[in-house]
């Protein structure tokens, strides 16, 4: 595993570039969902951005599945025609990048 600490700056360029090109591509595959995962989506994120805090779940070294599976249950109630096994998929790749995000922040020093 790569340290960017021990890199000098113009690696550390590099990454957040590489950083940044993989968020757009993350976005842009997020936009060719079907209509009805869309909308799971945005459910999804705002339950995520309720867990944006020191100390959350979803920063934890090893997440929970049993709270991971708990919290798709959650989302799942507002529509009740998704499986939570495929939200629970969808909210462990939300967290995923979140995760990314954040230790990426961190090594930018704008966190």
């Amino acid at each position: 595993m790569c340290n960017i600490y021990d890199e000098d700056e113009t690696s550390m360029y590099e990454k957040n570039d590489v950083y940044d090109q993989v968020c757009e591509d993350c976005d842009f595959l997020k936009s060719l969902y079907p209509v009805e995962l869309m909308e799971m989506q945005i459910l999804i994120e705002e339950k995520c951005n309720e867990l944006e805090y020191a100390g959350s779940m979803m920063y934890d070294k090893y997440p929970d599945r049993v709270r991971i599976e708990k919290l798709s249950k959650d989302i799942c109630r507002n529509k009740q025609d998704f499986d939570y096994k495929l939200v629970q998929v969808m909210v462990v790749n939300e967290m995923l990048r979140r995760r990314i995000r954040k230790r990426n922040c961190i090594g930018r020093g704008i966190c």
